[in-house]
């Protein structure tokens, strides 16, 4: 029986159990936040806000401003998905703020992914203590001590730009760059996101409930 091969092969097994849990969890966190220092409160009570998912396809679009005016409305705002005003040409921004205005839009919350990238995280072999000149010397090490199997694990990282606009003046009210690791999905990851930024943004006293 070959015991360092067995040894090695559990501490492979341990070290892709490692792997399989890190991957199984995602959060979001504010990396850096901004509001306007001469800015005013912000109420979210029936404020018309529509969502807006910086994105080339437009099915994760659609799927991205759905899930945000989810979160907003959870705030007591009326959101509306900025799709469904502006359901062709969202890049002209003409036709945007003429069609935004239209439908009595107060302000603009819109996310954007500015980086996408896959993070690897190294950890060593190595043992713990060596008395190996006798059998009971290494009786008490055996037992007291562990060995960490070296093993690489990756997490993926989504940075997001969360911009919360004023329609009429046009002007940034906030302003926040988050990272979410391990997302399952993109609906999982912006969720997280415009969860994490209502949130961030009610702290901050920006947008407030009466």
């Amino acid at each position: 029986m070959n015991i360092d091969r067995i040894t090695h092969n559990a501490a492979r097994l341990m070290a892709g159990a490692s792997f399989v849990l890190a991957a199984c969890g995602s959060s979001t966190q504010f990396t850096s936040t901004w509001s306007d220092p001469a800015g005013q409160p912000v109420a979210a009570n029936e404020l018309h806000v529509a969502t807006v998912f910086f994105n080339g396809n437009e099915s994760l679009r659609r799927e991205g401003e759905d899930v945000m005016v989810e979160e907003v409305a959870k705030a007591g705002a009326a959101p509306i998905a900025s799709y469904r005003i502006i359901a062709e040409n969202p890049n002209d921004r003409e036709i945007a703020k003429r069609m935004l205005s239209e439908a009595g839009v107060d302000a603009v919350l819109s996310m954007r992914v500015v980086r996408r990238e896959r993070t690897f995280t190294v950890s060593p072999d190595y043992w713990a203590g060596s008395p190996y000149g006798s059998l009971w010397g290494y009786w008490t090490h055996g037992w007291g001590s562990l060995y960490e199997a070296g093993y690489i694990t990756t997490d993926l990282v989504i940075s997001v730009e969360t911009l919360l606009y004023s329609l009429k003046d046009e002007k940034l009210l906030w302003a926040g760059m988050s990272e979410t690791i391990d997302p399952e999905d993109v609906e999982s990851a912006v969720r997280s996101v415009a969860k994490k930024a209502v949130k961030e943004m009610r702290d901050e006293g920006i947008l407030v409930r009466f």
